[in-house]
């Protein structure tokens, strides 16, 4: 029953430090990963290469809004020349002029749209988006804002650091469980002479104790 009671408790021991072993791995990789991912939003090489890649980015966005604006000037020179039209009172013909002049407006609306949107991005920045065209650009400008904000990083070395702390919380308890016979096994060897040594000294004063209990008896 000794032997088996030694295996089991051997067997259990094994299973509790492959316990350990997986949430401490588990725990590190996350709070080291986090840690990591802080360090890396701000490091150096990064903010460059997002930076190069923004410039190309916009220089796409200059063509795109020099092609556009290109492409709708005849339409754009039209529309001036029609609003240039002397108003002569609610004619006909100034019903058709405004019916001209909505209509093609309407036809190039969004090319419109999409200039105006880049003008605005460039002199503002990326406070909002509405425009497929800017996606890309807003994503790497927004990105690049973030990788210059070093305050960004904190969060994740604060939840990083809390999940490496808390691991080590966790495992402590079974820790003990681990260690628990060498603790007690300490503690048993660390009282023994205490325990002897006040054994010793009190042996005396309870024989003379004894004898004097005795002699009054008598």
């Amino acid at each position: 029953m000794e032997y088996l009671n030694e295996e089991t408790y051997e067997s259990g021991k094994s299973k509790l430090k492959v316990i350990i072993c997986i949430i401490l791995i588990v725990g590190l990789a996350i709070g080291g990963g986090l840690i990591y991912l802080g360090i890396n939003r701000t490091n150096p090489e990064r903010i460059e290469s997002l930076t190069n890649e923004l410039n190309v980015d916009k220089e796409e966005l200059v063509t795109l809004k020099n092609s556009l604006t290109e492409k709708n000037k005849p339409t754009t020179d039209e529309i001036k020349k029609l609003e240039r039209v002397p108003f002569r009172g609610f004619t006909e013909d100034y019903y058709e002029n405004q019916d001209k002049i909505a209509e093609l407006k309407e036809s190039i609306k969004e090319d419109t749209k999409t200039i105006e949107d880049i003008n605005y991005v460039f002199e503002h920045g990326c406070t909002f988006n509405h425009n497929t065209n800017l996606n890309k650009y807003c994503d790497l400008y927004n990105t690049l804002e973030k990788a210059n904000d070093k305050t960004y990083s904190i969060p994740f070395y604060m939840f990083g650091g809390f999940v490496i702390v808390a691991i080590f919380m966790s495992i402590l308890p079974f820790i003990f469980i681990l260690k628990g016979r060498e603790i007690t096994s300490f503690m048993t060897e660390q009282g023994l002479p205490i325990a002897k040594e006040s054994v010793e000294k009190m042996g005396p004063s309870v024989a003379k104790m004894a004898k004097d209990i005795k002699d009054k008896i008598k």
